[in-house]
């Protein structure tokens, strides 16, 4: 076993054509998180 911890993966889901959730996606893009994010656009 190692010493990292396994990161969650997770799928996010957001409007493609809203800047609202565009600007939220950028900013999720730039935050260290602890998860594997993945980016999906409805459109």
């Amino acid at each position: 076993m190692s010493g990292r911890p396994q990161l969650s993966r997770l799928t996010v889901v957001y409007d493609g054509e809203c800047n609202l959730c565009l600007a939220a996606v950028d900013k999720l893009r730039k935050l260290p998180v602890r998860a594997d994010l993945t980016f999906v656009p409805l459109q």
